[in-house]
């Protein structure tokens, strides 16, 4: 049989062949006839339909070893074949394209050639009158109008008989003057006819008017005013106010008669020019939207690709990428050797894989180009030149780009791949080969071999096997059998169940929710075979429960819906009225409510691990709202809110067993109950305990307190119990711990510092719990530390070294940060009983003002003994210890605002006020026991000079030594370097003032009085310069320490100078050869100096 196809199509393949010689023939020939031509493409058009039929026929029959051989053989054929008929096409439409004559008459025509109109058969003349004009249209021969066409006004139409060339010019003529006008290349077209319509009138000039004959008909547009309809309408149903609208306005204009319905389901539209219409929108409130209609619409005119040709013009030029500027020429179409749809990808042009038209160009002679052109565009997009070597490679090249393309091959030259593909194998060789005879390349691209896919024998009796062991386990009998016979209740179960197990591999996403495809299989399932809802609703909560208790996450909205629509099927509280149960479905209903009971109660319990961190938002909240769900007795009988109270109570009491038993078990805690641990490691794993204990707490109330906020007294008895369950271990582990050490109270800062912060727990039984346990250490802690104090004062001061340390002396700095420590530590307690609290502030106020008092003391004693040390001559010098013992003075007075005075009260300053009026008392004896010694050097001075008064003994014989001013120069010493002391060594620059002072004060008291003791004595000249220079110095020196002048100048300094200035004009009018000049100085009028005075200066 398939012989015999074969040879049938040999004898069809040899009429195509003399067929086409036959064209060639013709083609040859310079006078071409069009109707040969059309006939020969019609014949061929024929053959092709019926070798494609006997392929077919033939390739059903062919054996799978020669099947790839004769599919390749038969496109090949085929192709060769649709190649040479599209050549006839083209030739044939070029034909009609030349023969067909301009539409332009000439109007000096002599006589008018009536022609024959187009879809009418005129039997008679119809004469339409206007005026005195008549219009005769008659029918006539259009061979006649044609070949009139060709003719020159001079000839006549005897002598044009031929249809394709005048008999005078032997030429194709284009317009209607023979020679006068050459071809533009634009002929008229093909199937363009005319009628001539003569206008007759007496004596009047006549002339033609062209009449379209065979023109085609009015497209139908159906296809397009229906897709511009169904547009429209989609767009407006986004406003329903513009729909309705556009509703009201078509059927007035079907009212009005401007638009009809049209029923053409017979005449396929032949009849019918549809116009497409849209819609257009206005910003106006009568008038929303109005309706236009596109008259001229038309379909979109065919572009130049592989399905048509593009016959309008002969050549058309394009210009090439100015990147390939080499290579630019006026590209003709018939030189479009090969163009097909391709994939490509490469490395400097298309340079994304994608899928492009291509076109293979000839240049020129040794010239080609692959050019990709955009759809309805003349010119390409993209080219490259053919200078690339070709050939066949594996899919596996391009498995990196997006998918298209099954067939491969590439173009390679050196620094750029261009990588290709076709989706017909047939069509890659096609391409590969016409790119191989462009390039001209030595290499021969081989395509590669495929191994057909046989199926052995092997395969045959494993699959026949498998066949076999199908129906032996009863497959067949399962596939053939009746469904009805059938228990779709468990066969649902099962399905469910799976698709449940499947749809939990990732638990974390559907919480235990369907997708929606699998939804949509159920509820095909649940429709199509009868499966009851209420069954299908317990099955999947049985299901979601028995997950549940196994630990995975599901939604407790989920389990709710469920409930909810099983719990209105038993109680018969249906919204729409209907519902029926079945015995056993109300019985599973039970069975299912109370394990959904004990699943809630577990999961609040267990609310820590159930619901970590409130994740998933909002599943706590749901399941108590589920709790209360199950609770109800029916499905519109609320529960009593004790009852749920009651549930949750005991859930929330369990809950804290549950987590303070897990965090002590995260801690270890257990492990420091054993015999060798130490109390410091005891303290220390309750201390981790407790961080741990107070973050459980903190989460909770971040997490999970807005979940039970309907129950937050229960919430705050949970946390109770949970901290008593922690006060058991904490109780344990300060038992063990020392007398005398106070490593707890870190412990009790930690927990006392969030319980306080809790405005729920502050002041609860553990808070109280807390306070009774460390009060009596905090107490014991403060008599310690009170007695440490002391002893340190009572032995630090004996030893003392009055070296400068910080303010003070080591002594009195160690005892001042005790106490401020003390302070601080009690502070930072925060005691929590305010009672007790200010016991403590109070005593250790009391406390600071004890010890300082005993240290001013102490200071006081010391001071006092280190004044007796040293003599009173102008060597003295103040000792660096007696300055330091005055700055522990100061240092305590500054501080004792600090430490003595309470936090808050009436009597705050009680005892910060007796401590200060001590150490005010302290520091004015220190200033004046300091005083009293810097005098007595004076007073050492004056009476050394008293040795010199007139009048006594000693008074001549010291005259005889002819003293200068040594006595005086060497107080005046002294004075400086007791200031330089004092201003270096203390601390206090007011306090340093003051002594300056009183000390300044003093000296001028005790100058006068020296002074006045000798009125009715002349003052010795050795005893007058030495009082000068003190005074001079005593003022000069006192106002450079900053003493104010209101002192410096007072009424007893201005005493002594003038007692001064009588003594020296005395002396000048006893002694008038050794005048000197003034030397008081100071702010009053003085006068004389002697030599040794401006040396001292």
């Amino acid at each position: 049989m398939e012989s015999k196809l074969k040879a049938v199509r040999r004898g069809h393949r040899g009429q195509v062949t003399k067929l086409f010689k036959k064209f060639d023939e013709i083609e040859k020939n310079s006078d071409l006839d069009k109707d040969d031509v059309k006939l020969i493409s019609d014949a061929v058009e024929q053959k092709q339909k019926t070798i494609v039929d006997l392929n077919e026929k033939i390739l059903d029959l062919t054996s799978e070893e020669d099947v790839e051989e004769e599919i390749q053989e038969s496109d090949e054929y085929m192709f060769n074949l649709e190649s040479k008929l599209r050549k006839i096409r083209k030739i044939y439409s070029d034909s009609i394209s030349q023969n067909v004559a301009s539409t332009s008459l000439d109007p000096n025509a002599n006589s008018f050639m009536p022609s024959y109109p187009t879809n009418s058969s005129l039997t008679n003349a119809n004469v339409i009158r206007s005026n005195e004009t008549e219009i005769n249209v008659q029918p006539t021969n259009f061979d006649n109008f044609r070949s009139m066409q060709n003719t020159h006004r001079n000839h006549g139409v005897a002598e044009c008989k031929s249809r394709n060339r005048c008999k005078k010019c032997n030429k194709k003529h284009h317009t209607s003057i023979c020679g006068e006008q050459a071809t533009d290349g634009k002929g008229q077209d093909s199937k363009e006819k005319s009628t001539v319509v003569s206008l007759v009138k007496t004596e009047e000039p006549e002339t033609a008017l062209p009449w379209k004959l065979d023109h085609p008909d009015l497209p139908s547009n159906i296809m397009i005013a229906k897709a511009r309809t169904e547009s429209t309408i989609r767009r407006l149903s986004r406003e329903p106010h513009l729909l309705r609208k556009y509703s009201e306005i078509i059927e007035d204009q079907m009212k009005r008669g401007f638009i009809e319905k049209v029923n053409d389901e017979n005449n396929n539209g032949k009849s019918t020019h549809y116009i497409p219409h849209h819609a257009v929108k206005k910003d106006s409130t009568t008038t929303p939207i109005r309706i236009v209609y596109d008259c001229s619409c038309k379909k979109s005119p065919d572009h130049a690709n592989d399905n048509n040709d593009d016959s309008s013009t002969e050549r058309l030029t394009r210009v090439l990428p100015k990147r390939e500027a080499s290579v630019r020429a006026r590209e003709n179409i018939k030189k479009w050797t090969t163009q097909n749809y391709l994939y490509a990808v490469g490395k400097n042009v298309w340079k994304k894989w994608k899928k492009r038209y291509f076109v293979l160009v000839q240049v020129s002679q040794y010239t080609f180009a692959m050019c990709s052109y955009r759809e309805k565009k003349p010119d390409p997009t993209e080219m490259m030149q053919l200078w690339f070597t070709v050939d066949y490679c594996e899919p596996l090249l391009i498995d990196i780009y997006c998918d298209g393309g099954k067939y491969f091959y590439n173009t390679v030259k050196e620094g750029d791949n261009v990588v290709l593909a076709t989706d017909d194998e047939n069509e890659r060789t096609l391409w590969v080969q016409a790119i191989y005879r462009a390039t001209g390349q030595t290499h021969k691209p081989v395509p590669p071999v495929i191994q057909t896919n046989r199926i052995s024998n092997t395969q045959i009796s494993r699959m026949q096997g498998d066949a076999d062991r199908a129906k032996k386990h009863g497959l067949d009998e399962y596939v053939q059998a009746n469904p009805a016979e059938f228990d779709h209740h468990e066969l649902f179960l099962v399905m469910q169940t799976l698709t449940l197990d499947y749809r939990l591999s990732d638990a974390y996403t559907c919480l235990g929710w369907f997708s929606p495809g699998q939804v949509f299989v159920l509820d095909e399932y649940c429709a199509r075979y009868g499966v009851r809802g209420c069954h299908r609703h317990l099955c999947y909560l049985s299901d979601l429960l028995e997950r549940a208790e196994n630990g995975i996450l599901i939604d407790p909205t989920l389990i709710h819906y469920s409930f909810a629509f099983c719990a209105s099927h038993v109680h018969g509280n249906r919204p729409d009225g209907i519902g029926t149960v079945l015995l056993r479905e109300k019985e599973k209903f039970d069975e299912i409510k109370e394990r959904l009971h004990i699943l809630l109660e577990k999961q609040i319990t267990h609310f820590r691990y159930c619901f970590p961190f409130g994740r998933p938002e909002g599943a706590l909240k749901a399941t108590l709202s589920l709790l209360e769900r199950v609770l109800m007795k029916d499905i519109v009988t609320p529960v009593p809110p004790e009852e749920v109270r009651n549930v949750i109570k005991k859930c929330l009491e369990n809950a804290a067993l549950v987590n303070y038993t897990r965090i002590s078990e995260y801690a270890k805690i257990e492990e420091s109950y054993n015999n060798g641990v130490s109390p410091k490691k005891r303290l220390d794993d309750v201390m981790h305990l407790a961080e741990l204990c107070i973050e459980v707490l903190q989460q909770n109330e971040e997490h999970h307190a807005e979940a039970f906020a309907w129950f937050s007294d229960l919430l705050v008895e949970h946390a109770e119990i949970f901290w008593s369950l922690f006060a058991v271990d904490m109780d344990s582990a300060l038992e063990m711990q020392p007398s005398d050490t106070w490593d707890s109270f870190p412990l009790f800062q930690a927990l006392n510092d969030y319980l306080r912060n809790d405005e729920n727990l502050c002041g609860g039984k553990f808070h109280l719990h807390l306070r009774n346990v460390f009060a009596p250490q905090v107490v014991r802690y403060v008599d310690l530390m009170e007695s440490s104090i002391a002893q340190s004062i009572h032995k630090g001061f004996e030893k003392e070294k009055w070296e400068p340390q910080g303010n003070g002396c080591a002594t009195s700095e160690d005892m001042l940060w005790k106490l401020d420590a003390l302070q601080s530590f009690i502070r930072d307690l925060h005691w929590p009983e305010e009672v007790f609290a200010e016991h403590l502030d109070h005593r250790l106020k009391l406390m600071a003002a004890d010890m300082i008092e005993a240290a001013a003391k102490r200071t006081l004693k010391a001071f006092e003994q280190w004044l007796r040390k040293g003599g009173k001559g102008t060597d003295y010098v103040i000792y660096s210890e007696i300055c330091v013992m005055m700055n522990v003075i100061i240092d305590c007075k500054s501080r004792a605002l600090h430490l003595c005075a309470l936090d808050s009260g009436e009597n705050m300053h009680q005892y910060h006020t007796k401590i200060e009026e001590f150490l005010e008392r302290v520091q004015a004896q220190m200033v004046k026991c300091l005083i009293e010694k810097l005098l007595s050097v004076m007073e050492s001075v004056l009476s050394k000079l008293a040795r010199y008064d007139e009048g006594t003994f000693f008074s001549s014989i010291l005259s005889l030594t002819k003293p200068v001013n040594e006595l005086g120069k060497s107080y005046v010493d002294f004075m400086r370097c007791s200031l330089d002391q004092i201003r270096q060594k203390i601390a206090d620059e007011l306090f340093t003032l003051s002594i300056f002072e009183q000390w300044y004060t003093s000296q001028m008291k005790m100058t006068y009085d020296w002074l006045s003791d000798r009125l009715d004595l002349s003052l010795h000249p050795y005893q007058l310069t030495c009082i000068m220079t003190i005074n001079r110095k005593c003022y000069s020196d006192f106002e450079l320490q900053g003493v104010l002048e209101n002192i410096l100048n007072d009424k007893t300094y201005q005493n002594i100078c003038k007692r001064l200035q009588v003594e020296e004009a005395t002396h000048s009018v006893t002694q008038c050869e050794k005048r000197s000049t003034g030397f008081l100085g100071g702010g009053t009028s003085s006068n004389v100096s002697n030599d040794s005075d401006e040396e001292s200066d």
